[in-house]
């Protein structure tokens, strides 16, 4: 973002990660990107499925509940 864009939009890039993804995406086929974000969507499926297979995806699940 910092070499395409204004440098105001890499600073967001930098402290809000969703902001990079959707960014990420739309620009991918412009950029040359299409293998990062793929790696980048395949590692954010991952953690989700890692998150529910451990049972540590809702922290709300667990409010209330005595160890």
């Amino acid at each position: 973002m910092f070499k395409t864009e204004k440098p105001l939009l890499g600073i967001i890039g930098i402290f809000c990660g969703i902001w990079a993804y959707i960014w990420g995406w739309m620009n991918s086929g412009k950029h040359g990107l299409q293998k990062i974000m793929l790696i980048w969507t395949g590692c954010i499926i991952l953690y989700i499925i890692g998150a529910i297979m451990s049972g540590n995806f809702s922290a709300s699940a667990h409010i209330g509940t005595s160890p």
